[in-house]
């Protein structure tokens, strides 16, 4: 998924500064691939497994804001 992501990117030839949004939703994905496997695996003790999953329910929403307002904002962004 990252290197169809990436690929997409380079293919289209996007760059930061036109679609900016789709950057951060990129960066989201690395960082909930990362957490979520703190979730899943590397976590040691309970507390971190649980702070680790809603940390990566969190990314996810981000992602999926990121992509139905083509915003970096997020749902932060008010419907226009």
């Amino acid at each position: 998924l990252l290197s169809s992501g990436i690929g997409l990117l380079w293919l289209a030839s996007f760059s930061m500064a036109q679609q900016p949004w789709l950057w951060w939703k990129l960066l989201g994905l690395v960082a909930y691939v990362v957490i979520g496997s703190v979730a899943i695996r590397y976590g040691r003790r309970r507390r971190t497994r649980l702070l680790a999953a809603v940390l990566a329910a969190g990314v996810f929403a981000y992602m999926l804001g990121a992509a139905i307002k083509k915003s970096a904002l997020s749902w932060l962004v008010s419907a226009i």
